[in-house]
C-alpha cells in the first residue's frame, strides 16, 4: 500500500510541474513574475515537497492532516527558492484547531534561513466556536511580510502541537497550504560576503608559491599535522590523552560549549603555527561541517585574540568554508591558532589550511619547562567522623521504619566508621616554574581509576575509591594545590601510597598510614572585605595535639594572626588572620596549622562570594522582594527581572551566566538518585564520581569564575553519602524532607550537616 501511495504521489508531483526536491522547491516564475504553490492535501505530496519532523503517512488523509493528543509538534516544513528576488509574500493555511477542549493548536511560522523562526500566527489566540474550536486562517500580515522580502528564498512551517499530555480524539486539521510569491530582479553582484578573503587568499598563496600547510580530518590520523583540544578547565589536551575528553575524529575535529553529564565536550581546537618574522598578513582556510546544531558564533582567535565571528549552522548538513586574515606583523616563533564556540552549538572542523610566507610550518604545543618540583606540605586520612550521640540517623529516636529509619543495614557505617573516609595531599609549587599534574594519579602502584568500586554489583560498604579530584591541575610557581580521594571503604592494609604524576618534573610520592591525624582544618571563611581569614582547627580527641602557634597561608607564615583556644578547649581552636592584601573570590588557596608540639596539618578551602542566602524553593520574584529574600532558587530568572526586583538567582547551566548568578545547582538530591544496582543499598556516590569525571566543577570555575556550586542533599537515606556529598561541592544542603515526611526533628537536620561539613 505505501509503495502504490508513493507512485501515486510521485506522479502527481511530474504532472504538477512543481520541481521539489531534497533541498526545496524550486520557484519558477511565469511571465509576469508570479508563483504559487497550493496543497489541498488530496494526496501526500507533502512527504516529497516538504521537510517533516514527527508526522508521516499516518497523520494523513484525503483532504487533510490532523493531529491529536498527546503528540507533540508536527512540522511541516517548506524551502522555496530561485534565482529572482521576492518582491511579495502570501501564506495562508486552513485549518481547525480546539485549545480549550482537546489541547490543540496549530501554528504558523516563517524564515529567511530555516534556522531563525518568527511565530506569526497562531490559532490558540482566534476566538473560539460553542465547542471549543478555532477555525480561521493562519494567515501573514502585510506588516509581517514586510521582513521576508528583497531576498532569493522564504522558509515557511506548520506545526500542529497538542499540549493535552493525555490521549485525545483529533485536535488539529490543517486541510490547505498555499504560498503565493512574486518575484523581482535576480539579486545584485558581490553579495558572497567571503568572495574579496577567497581573492585574497589566492593572491596570498600565489606570491608563497602555491605553498600552504594544512590540518585535514581526511588524513591518518597518525599523519594529522599537531592539534589540541581544551579541556574544562582550560588546558590543551592532545587527541585521546585523556578518556574523559571526548575527541572522537570520526568525522572531524570536533568542538562543543556544553556540558554532558558522561563525558567532557573539548571547548576549542588549537592549533600553532611557526612563522618566520614577517610584517604581511597570514591567512586561514577554515571548513566547517554545518548542520541545524551547529554553533551561530564560531570563534577565531590568534594568539588569544579574537579574529572574527562565524555563523557556521544550516538547515542542510555541508560544507561551508570561511577566510579568515590575521593581520601582520608577525614575530618569529610558535603563534596559536584556536577555534572555539561562542555558544552551545556544534563545530565540526572538517580542515584548517594556512598560506602566508613559504617558511610556514606547524608547531608543536609549547612545553612546560622542566624540572618543575612539589613539596608535601600535608598528607593524612581523614576517617569519617563520628556521629552525635543518640542520633535520629543511627539508633533513632523513633524504632519504625515509616517514622525514618530507612535502612538498617547502612547504619553499621556508624560502627565502623572509621573504615570510611578519605585521603588528602595538600602539595605547594616550590619552584621557579609552573608545573602541571598529570591526567592520572597512581594509587597503591596502579592508575587510581583501577581501584574504582562498581556502583552496580559491588556492595553498599565495598572497599575502593568512590571519586577524586586534583585541583588545579597547572600550579604556578608558590602556588598551591590538593589531591583529594574518597573512599567507599578505604582498601585494604594499614596505609595508602599516591603518586602524583607530574607532567614536567618527577613524581610525587606519599605513604598515608590509615590512622586519624592528631587535627584536621574544620572550617574557613573570609571576612566581607576578604582580608581576614577565619581558621577553625579541630583535635580528634585520641591524640595529644600541643597548642597552636601559627597559621599559614600558601605556605607563607602569616604574622598577624590572633589564637583564640590554642589548646583546644572544647576540642577547637580558632585563628583569625589579618591578610597583607584582599583575597579574590572563586581562587583555591591553602591554610596550614602547626602546634608547639611540631604536629602540622594543611587543607585547601575556596574563596565564596561574601553572601547569605535567604530563599525557598520557587519563590516567585515579586514575593522575594516583599518577603525580604535575596534569591530565587530552582528556576532560573532572567537578568532584567533580577535587576528589577533587586535579586539574585540559582541556575543548572554552565555557560552563558549573566551577573544575578548567584550558585551553579548540581543535580536535585544526587544521592537519593544513586540506585544504580537495584535497590538503596548499591550505587552508593554514583552522580558524585559522575560528577567528577565529567569537569562539572572545573568548567564552572573556568566558565564562571566567582559563582560557588551548590549541591542539595535529600538527606533521609544512607547517610554514608553525607561525606561523599559533603565534601563535593562548595555548599552543601539538604531538602526538608526528614521533618517533613519521615518525622524527624530539627536535630537530625543540624546533625546531618554538621557531619557532612
Amino acid at each position: 500500500m505505501r509503495l502504490a501511495i508513493s507512485v501515486v504521489v510521485l506522479a502527481l508531483v511530474l504532472a504538477s510541474g512543481v520541481l521539489a526536491g531534497g533541498d526545496g522547491i524550486l520557484v519558477v516564475p511565469d511571465e509576469e513574475g508570479n508563483f504559487e504553490y497550493v496543497d489541498d492535501f488530496s494526496t501526500p505530496k507533502f512527504l516529497l515537497d516538504a521537510f517533516v519532523r514527527n508526522l508521516g503517512a499516518d497523520q494523513w488523509q484525503s483532504g487533510s492532516i490532523t493531529n491529536c493528543g498527546p503528540n507533540r509538534r508536527r512540522t511541516l516544513t517548506y524551502r522555496f527558492h530561485g534565482e529572482r528576488l521576492i518582491s511579495t509574500v502570501e501564506v495562508e493555511v486552513q485549518q481547525t484547531a480546539n485549545a480549550g477542549n482537546l489541547g490543540g493548536r496549530n501554528m504558523l511560522y516563517l524564515s529567511l534561513n530555516g534556522l531563525d523562526w518568527r511565530l506569526v500566527a497562531n490559532s490558540r489566540e482566534q476566538e473560539a466556536d460553542h465547542n471549543g474550536w478555532q477555525r480561521e486562517p493562519l494567515t501573514l500580515t502585510p506588516e509581517q511580510a514586510a521582513d521576508f522580502i528583497g531576498h532569493t528564498e522564504v522558509w515557511v512551517r506548520v506545526v500542529l502541537d497538542n499540549y493535552c499530555g493525555l490521549k485525545t480524539s483529533t485536535s488539529n486539521i490543517v486541510s490547505q497550504f498555499r504560498v503565493k510569491l512574486s518575484l523581482g530582479e535576480s539579486p545584485p553582484l558581490g553579495t558572497d560576503v567571503q568572495a574579496s578573503k577567497r581573492a585574497a587568499w589566492g593572491e596570498l598563496r600565489r606570491r608563497a608559491g602555491w605553498r600552504s600547510i594544512t590540518l585535514d580530518w581526511a588524513d591518518p590520523p597518525d599523519q594529522r599535522a599537531p592539534h589540541y583540544y581544551e579541556d574544562s578547565d582550560g588546558w590543551l589536551q592532545q587527541p585521546g590523552a585523556n578518556p574523559n575528553l571526548m575527541t572522537d575524529e570520526a568525522d572531524g575535529f570536533p568542538v562543543r560549549c556544553t556540558y554532558t553529564s558522561t563525558k567532557r565536550s573539548p571547548l576549542s581546537l588549537a592549533t600553532f603555527v611557526k612563522t618566520p618574522r614577517t610584517r604581511g598578513p597570514l591567512m586561514a582556510r577554515i571548513t566547517v561541517r554545518a548542520s541545524q546544531d551547529s554553533s551561530r558564533k564560531m570563534n577565531v582567535l590568534w594568539d588569544g585574540a579574537l579574529l572574527q565571528t562565524f555563523d557556521v549552522a544550516s538547515y542542510f548538513d555541508t560544507d561551508k568554508v570561511f577566510f579568515v586574515e590575521v593581520p601582520g606583523p608577525h614575530s618569529a616563533g610558535a603563534h596559536e591558532l584556536r577555534i572555539a564556540g561562542g555558544d552551545s552549538g556544534s563545530v565540526l572542523v572538517r580542515q584548517i589550511t594556512m598560506a602566508g610566507p613559504s617558511r610556514l610550518t606547524w608547531a608543536e604545543k609549547p612545553k612546560l619547562p622542566e624540572n618543575g618540583s612539589l613539596e608535601v606540605l600535608s598528607a593524612y586520612y581523614m576517617p569519617d567522623p563520628e556521629p552525635a550521640a543518640d542520633s535520629q540517623a543511627v539508633e533513632g529516636r523513633h524504632k519504625t521504619r515509616e517514622a525514618g529509619l530507612i535502612f538498617a543495614g547502612l547504619q553499621r557505617m556508624y560502627k565502623e566508621h572509621a573504615d570510611f573516609g578519605a585521603v588528602r595531599v595538600v602539595v605547594r609549587n616550590n619552584g621557579k616554574v609552573p608545573v602541571r599534574i598529570a591526567n592520572t594519579l597512581t594509587f597503591n602502584g596502579k592508575p587510581v581509576e583501577e581501584s574504582y568500586v562498581d556502583f552496580v554489583t559491588s556492595d553498599w560498604d565495598a572497599r575502593g575509591v568512590v571519586w577524586y579530584r586534583v585541583r588545579p591541575r597547572l600550579l604556578e610557581p608558590g602556588q598551591c594545590g590538593q589531591v583529594y580521594i574518597r573512599f567507599r571503604r578505604r582498601p585494604a592494609g594499614h596505609h595508602a601510597s599516591v603518586t602524583i604524576n607530574l607532567e614536567n618534573g618527577k613524581p610525587v610520592k606519599v605513604r598515608i598510614s590509615y590512622e586519624k591525624p592528631a587535627m584536621m582544618i574544620d572550617y574557613v571563611s573570609t571576612g566581607k572585605a576578604m582580608d581576614t581569614l577565619y581558621v577553625y582547627v579541630r583535635r580528634s580527641g585520641d591524640t595529644e595535639a600541643g597548642n597552636v602557634t601559627e597559621l599559614a597561608l600558601d605556605g607563607k607564615i602569616v604574622r598577624d594572626a590572633e589564637i583564640y583556644g590554642a589548646d583546644f578547649p572544647g576540642g577547637i581552636a580558632l585563628v583569625v588572620a589579618r591578610l597583607p592584601r584582599a583575597l579574590t573570590p572563586s581562587e583555591y588557596h591553602v591554610v596550614g596549622v602547626r602546634t608547639d608540639s611540631q604536629i602540622t596539618t594543611a587543607a585547601q578551602f575556596r574563596v565564596l562570594s561574601w553572601m547569605f542566602p535567604r530563599s525557598s524553593i520557587q519563590v516567585r520574584p515579586e514575593l522575594c522582594k516583599e518577603t525580604h529574600m535575596n534569591l530565587t532558587m530552582w528556576v532560573e530568572q532572567a537578568l532584567e527581572t533580577c535587576e528589577e526586583h533587586d535579586i539574585y538567582t540559582t541556575t543548572t547551566k554552565v555557560f552563558d551566566l549573566h551577573p544575578r548568578v548567584a550558585y551553579v545547582m548540581g543535580p536535585d538530591e544526587p544521592d537519593a538518585h544513586d540506585n544504580r544496582g537495584g535497590g538503596y543499598a548499591r550505587g552508593l556516590g554514583y552522580h558524585a564520581r559522575m560528577l567528577a569525571d565529567s569537569g562539572w566543577q572545573e568548567l564552572i570555575e573556568h566558565q564562571a569564575p566567582g559563582v560557588p556550586t551548590w549541591i542539595i542533599m535529600n538527606g533521609t537515606t544512607r547517610p554514608l553519602n553525607w561525606g561523599v556529598y559533603g565534601q563535593f561541592a562548595d555548599i552543601s544542603c539538604f531538602d526538608p524532607y526528614p521533618v517533613n515526611f519521615y518525622a524527624a526533628d530539627h536535630a537530625y537536620v543540624r546533625e546531618s550537616l554538621d557531619y557532612a561539613r
